[in-house]
């Protein structure tokens, strides 16, 4: 049994990289993406977490599944470290949070799982119109896969 809790987050500035695909595919692209950007302009250290948000259902929207890796937008950036990057604001909203403990690699197949599970089974109501958000709180490049830490983020309307 997961346990889920509610919680309510503050809007955020990102940079995101984006690709287009089934979700075991473009997350991993675009992570790749984002860190090879991250290194080429010399910022060594991942500004905060990492936020993954991916769009689409794999069963009714095959064709409209996209990823975006994401990272806070730090105040030390110059115009021309934004300049390869899709900037958005992640509006505020409530989520219901799992904490997962483990590998990153086999995020895409628990974060189609947890979709599912989630319509079947909860009295909570998910909200189709945002993106499922995963906040990475462990950088990859330096922690053990048996270590990582992540937070999966259903998002749910706060009104029936």
């Amino acid at each position: 049994m997961l346990d889920w809790r509610v919680k309510y987050f503050p809007p955020v500035a990102l940079a995101c990289v984006s690709e287009q695909g089934p979700f075991h595919l473009s997350e991993r692209a675009s992570w790749r993406r984002m860190f090879d950007w991250l290194q080429r302009r010399g910022h060594h250290e991942l500004p905060g977490r990492g936020y993954g948000l991916a769009y689409g259902d794999p069963v009714t929207d095959v064709d409209g599944l996209h990823y975006k890796a994401c990272v806070k937008i730090p105040r030390s950036w110059e115009p021309v470290d934004r300049s390869f990057v899709e900037q958005i604001d992640l509006p505020a909203g409530t989520f219901a949070v799992c904490r997962h403990v483990g590998p990153y690699s086999g995020m895409p197949g628990l974060l189609v799982d947890l979709r599912h599970a989630w319509k079947d089974k909860s009295e909570l109501r998910h909200d189709p119109k945002r993106p499922l958000l995963t906040i990475y709180q462990s950088d990859p490049r330096v922690t053990d896969p048996k270590a990582q830490i992540a937070d999966i983020c259903m998002p749910v309307l706060s009104e029936w």
